[in-house]
């Protein structure tokens, strides 16, 4: 059956069997019992994952394509197939140390679910997804290059970028390349408010090109007790200097 992508739903499915054949070489499978995919879509890379014979969930919003999944996978007893808003579901009851996320997200959603998985109480291997390249760039963390996602990122786990897929490698063809990544959390208690943290970030970043002594007083914070240089702009500070701010901030609200 052919299926036809939704632009609503930002469908655009990798149809390059050798690049879908490297995503799973990128992966931790071995050490990995159960598997969730989000988004399967026409179910290319689902062929492959459902070979490795692993506890397999698929969360696809597409009422149609979950449909025909769920009929091309019927003989395989260890998939279950989801018709949900990966968006709306709790990921907490799916926590596993074996657990990977699989995932080509959708571009115009990409950043609510990656920000959904870091901020919840959900524990797992690794996420290997596919995003814009533009946006894997904002969530990976750089060295006097920081932006308030790359931040957050940094204080749940790291994201790094693996390999870049092009355009022509999907249907129907993007506008623009993508990369893909992989998402280990640490999965430690900072001891720190997070709500907090990102009033501090969103103060700072609202104005990046200027100072942060901007942020600071947004804040309603006193200058001179800041370790870190004042001049320097938010991107150029570590994610221990927003810390300090975090700290200053609470010991006046």
């Amino acid at each position: 059956m052919k299926i036809k992508p939704k632009k609503s739903l930002g469908q655009n499915f990798l149809r390059d069997n050798t690049f879908i054949e490297k995503i799973l070489t990128c992966a931790n499978l071995p050490k990995a019992t159960e598997i969730i995919e989000i988004g399967p879509g026409d179910g290319a890379l689902t062929n492959y994952l459902a070979s490795t014979n692993k506890k397999f969930r698929g969360f696809e919003v597409d009422s149609k394509l979950h449909s025909i999944l769920n009929n091309k996978f019927s003989d395989n007893n260890n998939m279950e197939f989801i018709n949900a808003d990966i968006l709306t579901v709790d990921l907490h009851k799916f926590s596993s140390e074996k657990l990977i996320v699989f995932g080509n997200l959708p571009y115009n959603i990409s950043s609510q679910i990656i920000l959904k998985i870091l901020e919840e109480d959900f524990i797992f291997l690794e996420c290997i997804f596919l995003v814009q390249k533009e946006m894997a760039e904002r969530f990976i963390s750089k060295k006097e290059k920081q932006n308030k996602l790359s931040l957050i990122t940094e204080y749940f786990g790291t994201i790094h970028g693996i390999f870049d897929i092009p355009p022509e490698a999907f249907h129907p063809k993007p506008k623009v390349t993508s990369t893909l990544i992989r998402l280990v959390k640490n999965n430690e208690d900072r001891g720190l408010n997070y709500q907090n943290f990102k009033i501090v970030l969103t103060k700072c970043f609202a104005n990046p090109r200027k100072k942060i002594k901007a942020g600071l007083k947004a804040l309603n914070l006193e200058m001179e007790f800041f370790s870190f240089d004042i001049n320097k702009r938010p991107e150029e500070l570590v994610l221990e200097d927003f810390f300090e701010i975090l700290r200053a901030y609470e010991q006046q609200i």
